[in-house]
């Protein structure tokens, strides 16, 4: 039977420095392909985790912090599945 359900994902303590890596290839049985849609980051505004977090956002040693983060670098990869470069923007 099919149940309707949905899935919920909370953050109880912040690291110092967030690191986000983004799956940006999509596999199927007989098909792989690089994703090529662009990612939004507020680059002029903060990028807010505190909604994600269980209650008021803590660093990973307890410390009581903002959960704001600020845009510090980009790694882009430019090719194809079979090869390409990497390139850096901080």
């Amino acid at each position: 039977k099919h149940q309707d359900s949905t899935k919920k994902l909370e953050v109880w303590r912040l690291p110092l420095v967030l690191v986000l890596h983004f799956k940006r290839f999509a596999y199927s049985a007989v098909l792989r392909r690089k994703l090529s849609q662009d990612i939004q980051f507020p680059l002029r505004e903060c990028l807010d985790m505190t909604p994600y977090c269980t209650t008021n956002p803590r660093l990973t040693n307890g410390t009581p912090c903002s959960g704001q983060y600020q845009l510090f670098g980009v790694i882009n990869h430019m090719g194809s599945m079979e090869g390409g470069h990497y390139t850096s923007f901080c």
